[in-house]
């Protein structure tokens, strides 16, 4: 409707707390609107001053089919708002409708509307217009407000429920949290999103759903083209042409100032405007802004600017253009028309002040939130799920959607290192999951050169890269920027993954820095995966083994008695190395169930008080008759209690002893320290052998590690357990265990146990 139409207040009531809800008449005429739109609303008078003029926009509460107009606003105290709940027999006036923020035809399309407190107005209205009309929209409305007084119109939300199969009712009352929105949105790629209410709160919600991995173009927002005046009431239309021209050189140096005629052809810039924009004036004068357009706003855009201020009202946004040299720039704009004294716009007089640097700090900002926001996302799914290809899926899609690229993909290093297969990625074309081969060669791929280098690599133009010749995958896709990052793996990388556009772009280091970061997520969800699976087997494995094993030494132990009856030494001989192996290997498979049981959370750990010193010396003694070759010195005074399961103790000490030994070959010396400090007993074991370098240190109490066995080929491995159960043992008796060893001259063992107090 593009005709001024003036309407009678025929209500006014509180509908919740500090909201009001306003009835105007309509005449005969009738009002044509969608669900979804707003008006302005006009008063003729002002009985309280108001600085922003007479004038409001409000979103409409009713449907098409209602014989009035609803609209609700929040007292603000406003001098605008005061009058408008005094006026009585009085009309005002109604310009309008305006807006896109309605629904589509008739569907069974998904909408989620996500709403708080004041904004759910404009759902109302869709809701309701959608039950009268038995529509087939699926409809879920997400509603916050900071209490049940405060939500608007709730109860008439509540009974649309009731009447429409297709509507579902979500209310939350305090704040829309993050984690909210994750539990309540499920159907992220096939739903419209509508967001309403305050700007703020809407722009965060749509960086929540961003970071889902819900499509920019699937979220509507609602758009007001801002406030304004009277036309009549506009100060800078009555001032006369002398005072605008005076104030224009006035912004020269500061602000972008140019008029135009009521066609919209530009007939003055000053020198500012050619400076930004890179034109001079006689390429601008004669012109329509047009030749500013960047291509990022769309048609309905430009054509809610142009019906506002031929209407004769300012308009005021921000603007993205475009300089001659293709460069890009933003303005806050204002576009005020110059009435004649019919109020009708006779030039236009737009300031715009530049921008960028703000913006770009925002959009910086806001990237950086959204990838915050993917990082929390993964590595929540990570711990939730153990399919990696999803996983992988799921990585690839948020990252291209964040970052704005062209492709994403991870490629798998596979076994003997020779070349990668592809195992996920986003828009990438007859590819095929495993069977895709890209070649590990440095001097062949990007990938290749990502895993020789260890480090990101940034292409800047693949036309003219001399590092690589680009996989024929990447010269498929028309693929010119990219970056590759490591997926890390345990003993080699894992993979590779990367993005790529098919235009040249300039890569900042925080998006390097984000990809890489996600690689690092995917490593870890990688490594904890294999984890699980060697539990898994170590599980089976230890629990087939231990019964077979058992017979065998029940064999070993008769065989043994019968060669001793028969006197055969060397036949004894044999049965004693069998049956040491198999003590051996018994004890192998004892640590794989403890590894098995500790993981699963049911080892069992048996509760005593006991003196520590004498389980130290009934320790040593053994291993004295076993290992004679070393001298074990003991130092054992002490004699305070300790708490725990004493078989589990021995346990730690016993392996702490043996791999002292193990590692000292040459040494004839072992020493071993129990002491008190404070409130706990701590107990060291001390070899003079191999050592353990800086960087295994690190490592060693980690499951699997075997530093010793990989650095020094004259010792057996072993399978790295030892050390992670006694770390393990130790931790649940609320102790600490630690070393401190240097290469070539040996190591110290240490851990700490709580003293039990009477």
């Amino acid at each position: 409707m593009d005709a001024l139409q003036k309407l009678s207040v025929i209500s006014k009531k509180q509908v919740a707390f500090d909201i009001y809800e306003i009835i105007l008449g309509l005449g005969k005429e009738g009002f044509t609107f969608k669900p979804g739109q707003y008006i302005h609303l006009s008063l003729p008078s002002l009985k309280y001053p108001d600085p922003r003029g007479n004038g409001r926009d409000f979103s409409i509460a009713s449907s098409p089919n209602d014989k009035h107009l609803a609209l609700a606003f929040k007292n603000t105290g406003s001098g605008f708002k005061k009058t408008l709940l005094e006026v009585e027999n009085v009309k005002v006036e109604i310009d309008g409708p305006f807006g896109r923020f309605t629904l589509p035809k008739d569907s069974d399309q998904k909408f989620t509307f996500i709403a708080s407190g004041i904004g759910v107005t404009p759902f109302l209205s869709m809701v309701k217009f959608a039950t009268e009309e038995k529509l087939s929209y699926k409809i879920t409305l997400l509603y916050t407000a900071s209490s049940k007084q405060k939500a608007v119109f709730l109860h008439k939300l509540l009974q649309l429920e009731k009447e429409n199969p297709n509507f579902e009712l979500k209310t939350h009352f305090g704040t829309l949290t993050n984690e909210i929105i994750q539990e309540e949105i499920k159907d992220k790629s096939s739903t419209l999103f509508y967001l309403s209410g305050a700007p703020q709160r809407v722009f965060d919600i749509e960086n929540i759903l961003l970071s889902l991995g819900v499509q920019r173009k699937n979220i509507l927002k609602e758009e007001f083209t801002g406030y304004w005046g009277d036309p009549m009431n506009n100060e800078l239309s009555k001032r006369p042409y002398s005072d605008l021209e005076a104030l224009l050189q006035a912004l020269n140096n500061t602000a972008i100032v140019s008029e135009a005629n009521a066609e919209g052809i530009i007939t003055f810039v000053n020198d500012k405007f050619v400076e930004i924009s890179k034109y001079s004036k006689d390429e601008l004068i004669g012109q329509n802004h047009r030749i500013l357009k960047s291509g990022f706003h769309s048609k309905p855009f430009y054509e809610n600017m142009w019906a506002t201020i031929t209407r004769g009202r300012l308009w005021r946004g921000q603007i993205k253009n475009k300089a001659k040299d293709g460069s890009f720039y933003w303005v806050d704009t204002s576009i005020a028309p110059i009435l004649d004294q019919d109020g009708k716009p006779i030039k236009y007089i737009s300031v715009r002040f530049p921008i960028t640097e703000r913006q770009q700090a925002e959009e910086e900002l806001q990237g950086r939130a959204m990838q915050q926001g993917v990082l929390t996302v993964l590595s929540q799914e990570a711990l939730a799920s153990s399919n990696l290809t999803k996983l992988f899926e799921r990585a690839t899609n948020l990252v291209a959607g964040t970052l704005k690229v062209d492709y994403c993909l991870v490629l798998k290093l596979q076994p003997g290192g020779a070349y990668l297969t592809y195992e996920a990625g986003f828009r990438f074309k007859n590819v095929t999951k495993s069977q895709t081969i890209i070649s590990a060669r440095t001097t062949e791929s990007l990938a290749g050169f990502v895993l020789a280098s260890k480090e990101p690599v940034v292409i800047e133009d693949l036309t003219s890269e001399s590092r690589f010749a680009g996989a024929p995958l990447m010269h498929d896709n028309n693929i010119v920027s990219g970056v590759g990052v490591i997926i890390h793996g345990q003993e080699r990388p894992f993979g590779v993954l990367g993005i790529y556009t098919t235009s040249k772009r300039t890569f900042k280091q925080a998006d390097i820095d984000f990809v890489q970061a996600v690689a690092n997520l995917l490593a870890n969800a990688a490594r904890n995966q294999l984890d699980k699976r060697k539990d898994e087997f170590l599980g089976i494995a230890s629990h087939e083994l231990k019964t077979p094993l058992t017979s065998l030494k029940s064999f070993v132990q008769i065989l043994q008695k019968h060669e001793y009856q028969q006197k055969d030494e060397q036949a004894l001989l044999f049965l004693s190395k069998i049956d040491t192996q198999l003590n051996r290997l018994t004890d192998l498979i004892n640590s794989l169930l403890d590894i098995s049981r500790i993981n699963a959370g049911k080892i069992e750990y048996k509760d005593e008080t006991f003196k520590l010193s004498e389980l130290v010396q009934e320790t040593v003694d053994e291993l004295k008759l076993v290992f004679k070759k070393h001298q074990i010195e003991l130092y054992n005074k002490i004699k305070e209690k300790v708490h725990g399961d004493r078989y589990r103790i021995a346990q730690v000490l016993t392996n702490l002893l043996s791999n002292a030994i193990k590692y000292s070959p040459n040494g004839d010396k072992i020493i071993i320290k129990s002491e008190v400090s404070e409130d706990k007993v701590i107990v060291s074991v001390q070899d003079f052998g191999v050592g353990i370098s800086e960087k295994d240190r690190e490592n060693i109490f980690d499951r699997f590690f075997q530093g010793y066995g990989r650095k020094r080929q004259d010792f057996p491995g072993g399978l790295g357990l030892g050390l992670y159960i006694c770390s393990e043992i130790i931790k649940r008796h609320q102790g600490q265990i630690w070393v401190e060893s240097e290469e070539d001259k040996g190591s110290k063992f240490f851990f700490s146990l709580p003293i039990k107090r009477s």
